[in-house]
């Protein structure tokens, strides 16, 4: 490529359409004020563009800079956005270029995001004209097709209308990968229901889906190909991600098969290579939104403490507004005025209703769940209308724990869980037209907890099970958001426990945690009250662990490391049996040969042996293996 070195393949640009006749009558700052304003776009997306396009009949005219970007409050264009800037110094490697390939022919939006490279990918007007008499093939090498599972959406009676709205958007995915997209495919119930050719793509208008675009397209010409055709087989079980794509030549004369036939799916699917959007591609546009919003540069500081002030003083100062809200913790008709202690011996909030009809407690994490002995003592802890009131909480006080992840075990009473997703559903009922010169600052702050919901999602392993689960080879490389990469493990291994635990069949008391900036996880067996046994993964170290507390051997020191090692020697020697998890993973698991007496320790009690775990195992994998290992845990006794 021959554009400026402050570009790159990947970098965004906007293209934007102005009338050709106007186009061509305009000087060089009529044809400015044409193509900067106003146009219907997200105004977080165009602020990621590094160049503005002007496009009239299918070709650049003109390329911008933006070095300021504003939304219309005018009410014939409210919403919308327009740029300042001025020309690019690199504007001659786009002008004169052809983007017929971006707006296809029936594509009517205007505004198009892509790359760099996907700009200069068309042919320059200079540039001689393809002969005529080169063969076009249907089926690029590059070209791949998108499959979208719609089942939520799907009844008997939809429309086409109806099943061509709920198939276009939107879908986390990156505009990116989205060019390479010929077909989609709307999939309901493992059965293709439509397909359509995308005629152009763009974001979510929705603030806080960054990561999300939606497309517009009509029905294939050959969509009757791949109508009926089943392909569940592509989607594995239990995975939650509905975005699969698949490289067009390997469905590429493949039919359904019809009612008439014994075969429910053809056996050629077997061959079909289905893979998931990268964890990357899902994270990276809500990590870059987040990064540029003051909000959540204030809300780093003290997260939880921040959401629980924010929230606090929300159902405090605007408590009719807020009653959406308020009806997570109060229940219906929250009518009353509500008294608001923040930080309350520790506790995040506690509230109660001027009619004391309604009293309730309020602990608030974000990526790290309490352990079950914190929770009983929180519920412990004097209120303002109770005290000595022991573990099972103060009588008449609805204790809540507000996560973003999902907890590892279940609550001890009297804590219910309400998620993050719950908030947000909340905060989207408030009117902020009722909150008066508060409005703007509420609309942002619930995009931020809509962006951290989105993480949470798209980071999940559980979202591709037949993906790899480490992050490094999730990622294909560094994140390049170090602030986040603490946040990224521990939801990465919650996802985890609970992957495990879904595999076992009941829910397990799996700890999850952080060490040197790498998430893990534990399942420990207790054996008596000073011997445990268990597994740990962190990174790729799969350990099989005893602890040793007993008096005189607990602790610091070579010499008691020494003596809990001789305890695992003697003891313990034929628990270290990795063969459930080897009879799962296989190679993954490396060979590892161990020599007697020869134990790894942590301080004051941990001793341990481990083997390696290849990191292109996927999620799947691992929940399996592991839960496998947790019931191998649970069987071992001394007398075997």
């Amino acid at each position: 490529m021959e554009y400026a070195d402050a570009l790159g393949d990947d970098d965004l640009v906007m293209l934007v359409k102005v009338g050709k006749s106007a186009a061509l009558a305009a000087g060089d700052g009529e044809l400015y004020e044409l193509a900067r304003k106003w146009w219907k776009a997200n105004p977080v997306q165009a602020q990621r563009a590094q160049r503005v396009l002007a496009v009239a009949d299918s070709q650049i005219i003109a390329a911008y800079v933006p070095t300021r970007w504003e939304t219309s409050t005018s009410p014939d264009a409210m919403g919308r956005v327009a740029f300042h800037g001025e020309t690019a110094p690199d504007h001659t490697t786009f002008v004169g270029r052809s983007v017929k390939h971006l707006y296809p022919q029936g594509a009517s939006n205007p505004v198009r995001y892509t790359t760099v490279a996907a700009t200069l990918g068309g042919a320059s007007t200079t540039a001689p004209a393809p002969s005529p008499a080169e063969p076009k093939t249907s089926v690029d090498a590059g070209d791949l097709f998108l499959l979208l599972r719609v089942n939520q959406s799907w009844s008997d009676g939809i429309t086409a209308e109806e099943l061509y709205e709920a198939t276009r958007g939107f879908w986390v995915m990156s505009p990116t990968r989205a060019e390479q997209v010929t077909k989609v495919f709307a999939v309901a119930h493992g059965i293709v229901r439509e397909v359509y050719e995308p005629l152009g793509w763009e974001p979510s208008p929705q603030a806080g889906e960054e990561n999300r675009i939606g497309f517009d397209g009509r029905v294939a010409p050959d969509a009757q190909q791949w109508r009926g055709l089943d392909v569940s087989a592509l989607f594995s079980q239990g995975s939650q991600n509905p975005v699969k794509y698949v490289p067009s030549g390997d469905l590429d004369g493949i039919t359904a098969f019809r009612a008439t036939t014994a075969v429910k799916a053809p056996p050629a699917l077997s061959k079909v290579r289905a893979f998931e959007p990268g964890l990357a591609e899902q994270i990276e546009p809500l990590l870059s939104a987040m990064e540029g919003d003051l909000l959540w540069s204030m809300s780093r500081a003290a997260q939880e403490l921040f959401h629980s002030n924010t929230l606090g003083w929300l159902m405090s100062q605007h408590p009719v507004p807020s009653a959406p809200l308020r009806a997570l913790f109060e229940g219906p008709d929250p009518l009353h005025r509500l008294q608001v202690w923040r930080e309350w011996r520790h506790l995040d909030l506690v509230a109660q209703r001027s009619d004391d009809k309604a009293r309730f407690v309020v602990e608030n994490k974000l990526y790290s769940i309490p352990y079950r002995e914190q929770l009983e003592k929180y519920a412990e802890v004097t209120l303002p209308w109770s005290q000595g009131h022991g573990r099972g909480g103060a009588p008449d006080t609805s204790y809540f724990l507000l996560t973003l992840m999902d907890p590892n075990f279940d609550l001890p009473a009297p804590w219910r869980r309400v998620s993050y997703e719950s908030l947000l559903r909340a905060l989207e009922m408030v009117d902020c037209d009722h909150l008066g010169s508060d409005a703007d600052l509420f609309d942002r702050y619930r995009t931020l907890v809509h962006r951290l919901v989105e993480v949470k999602d798209a980071v999940d392993p559980r979202r591709d099970l037949d993906g790899p689960f480490s992050v490094a080879e999730a990622l294909g490389g560094d994140l390049g958001f170090k602030w986040f990469t603490g946040p990224l493990q521990r939801m990465r291994f919650t996802g985890l426990a609970q992957a495990i635990s879904d595999e076992y069949g009941q829910q397990l008391p799996l700890d999850v945690d952080i060490s040197r900036s790498m998430g893990l996880i534990t399942y420990t067996r207790h054996l008596t009250e000073n011997r445990s046994i268990g597994w740990q993964f962190q990174e790729n170290q799969l350990r099989l662990f005893v602890l040793v507390r007993d008096p005189g051997l607990a602790g610091k020191g070579k010499r008691l490391a020494a003596a809990r090692a001789e305890v695992a020697e003697a003891e313990y020697a034929s628990w270290v049996d990795f063969t459930a998890a080897e009879s799962v993973l296989g190679d993954l698991l490396e060979p590892k040969a161990f020599q007697p007496g020869a134990w790894q320790r942590f301080a004051p009690d941990f001793v341990y042996r481990y083997r390696k775990v290849d990191q292109t195992a996927t999620t799947g994998q691992l929940a399996e293996a592991l839960a496998e290992l947790t019931a191998y845990t649970q069987s071992w006794s001394m007398e075997r």
